[in-house]
């Protein structure tokens, strides 16, 4: 549990300086209509490809001539992000400069960065690969609205054998995103837990930790986390805590939840002294599916 927690912990404090050092910034950034680039910017390194099919083009163009044509889990490396961008399924993102290996040989080309996956993922021959599936827009009461679907796949041996989507629940943490893969924890019928985390740009945007099970077989679904902070007023923590952590439980996936509020009081460091109240949850897992319990 201790990785994971500083895993989380480093995702609260680049939050918390955020808040302190963007507020300002980010109100007339998130009037852009753009605002979830920064998923897939900037891109560098080893990556994976995430589209089932991928196409590497001549340029960093859609009407550029398809060279060659690359499929879920291939290896790529970026040697460059290009200034041309593509809206494709509602997403807007940049082209990049990739060399890869196929047959033999080593080529290079353009990939449309909307088809690689946000973090490369791995263990053993399995491969955890992660992107945006789509963005749709939307208007209620005059108000625009974006859902972003994000989807999850596993590819062994380069065969795509699992796959799973969902919608953010907060379209507002669709800002950046971080992931990691970990051992089941102790939960039975589970090989390893794969945590995806999505965060905002600005106070009060809730971070957000979706967690998978993955049998070896099928990817199950586990309790969602979500983390608050609005500097200086309030805070609302969730952590996790698995049969294998101490103070663990057979079977079971405990919540606590900790909610901070602001009082008038200040530390001898001058920072506001909290009122906190504290909440449990227990969760029951059988090896196919969570309930309360």
């Amino acid at each position: 549990m201790a990785s994971e927690f500083q895993f989380l912990i480093s995702v609260m404090k680049t939050i918390i300086l955020l808040c302190i050092a963007l507020v300002a910034s980010f109100y007339s950034f998130a009037q852009d209509k753009d605002v979830y680039i920064p998923l897939y910017t900037p891109l560098s390194g080893d990556q994976y490809v995430y589209a089932d099919t991928a196409f590497v083009r001549s340029s960093p163009a859609l009407n550029a001539t398809i060279n060659d044509t690359l499929f879920v889990g291939d290896n790529i490396t970026i040697t460059s992000n290009e200034k041309e961008t593509s809206t494709i399924k509602g997403i807007w993102a940049q082209w990049s400069k990739v060399h890869y290996q196929k047959g033999g040989k080593f080529r290079d080309g353009y990939i449309w960065a909307g088809l690689l996956t946000f973090n490369p993922m791995r263990r053993g021959e399995t491969q955890f690969v992660y992107g945006l599936e789509r963005v749709i827009e939307s208007k209620r009461d005059g108000v625009e609205l974006k859902d972003y679907i994000i989807g999850l796949k596993v590819v062994v041996n380069k065969q795509k054998v699992a796959s799973y989507k969902f919608k953010l629940e907060d379209s507002e943490s669709a800002r950046a995103t971080m992931a990691r893969v970990s051992t089941n924890k102790g939960l039975p019928n589970i090989k390893n837990i794969i945590a995806l985390t999505f965060s905002g740009e600005a106070c009060a945007i809730p971070t957000l930790t979706y967690r998978f099970g993955w049998t070896g077989e099928k990817l199950y679904q586990l309790p969602l986390e979500t983390d608050m902070v609005d500097a200086g007023t309030v805070y609302y923590d969730e952590q996790f805590i698995f049969p294998s952590d101490k103070s663990g439980l057979a079977d079971r996936i405990i919540m606590k939840i900790e909610t901070g509020e602001a009082t008038d009081k200040m530390d001898k460091k001058g920072n506001p002294i909290y009122k906190t109240t504290h909440e449990r949850k227990v969760y029951k897992w059988d090896g196919y599916k969570v309930t309360p319990g």
